[in-house]
């Protein structure tokens, strides 16, 4: 008796088929997707740009320009820490409650010259030891301790002081203004500014 097997082929899986997209989005999706090209290169562009001005500019990308106060042209018209420029302007500096020997990225830059007083306007009436400038090393690697003019501009409402150096004369180079912060829980309020050309140097890691 012969026995005889009968060899069937697997049925083939047949493909799910697949839902055409809507005849508006076709003709659409080149241009959506040539949109968001645009947009990508466009934000990398800019962020290239803002890398640039902030490492090049002299017009004092890390400070805001705020005006004098309507009652005294030699004081700010709010609190913070400030640059009065010899044109008798105010350039409020960004605060950091940290401070160090190396400059952080996109600090003030003023040209040699520009500047006459550093600024602090508190509620608070602090004393002259209580705020100090930092002159910084090129390479970040520490400061000296400024030996600077102490003026008292205000004492009503809002306590203001100004402070340069001895001789009057801002050199050029990178700075650190250090006070007192106008804080009840106390602690330091740090403000950096540069004059003239200055290249952040590179810390290696874990110094």
């Amino acid at each position: 008796m012969i026995n005889q097997e009968t060899n069937q082929q697997p049925q083939a899986m047949q493909p799910t088929p697949r839902q055409s997209l809507p005849s508006w989005m076709r003709r659409a999706r080149p241009w959506i997707t040539a949109v968001l090209v645009v947009g990508i290169i466009a934000m990398f562009a800019l962020s290239i740009y803002q890398l640039s001005f902030l490492r090049q500019s002299e017009d004092a990308p890390g400070a805001i320009a705020v005006p004098a106060s309507a009652s005294n042209a030699n004081v700010p018209d709010r609190r913070g820490l400030f640059l009065q420029l010899n044109d008798g302007s105010f350039q409020e500096l960004l605060p950091v409650t940290e401070g160090g020997y190396v400059v952080p990225f996109g600090a003030a830059n003023f040209k040699a010259g520009q500047i006459k007083w550093a600024v602090a306007s508190a509620s608070m009436n602090f004393t002259a030891d209580q705020y100090r400038i930092y002159k910084l090393y090129r390479d970040g690697s520490g400061s000296d301790v400024l030996t600077t003019t102490f003026q008292v501009v205000q004492l009503a409402e809002d306590k203001v002081v100004r402070f340069a150096p001895a001789d009057g004369n801002w050199p050029p180079g990178a700075y650190l203004l250090d006070t007192s912060s106008d804080e009840m829980t106390g602690g330091r309020t740090y403000g950096y500014f540069i004059i003239g050309d200055w290249v952040t140097p590179v810390v290696p890691n874990g110094n």
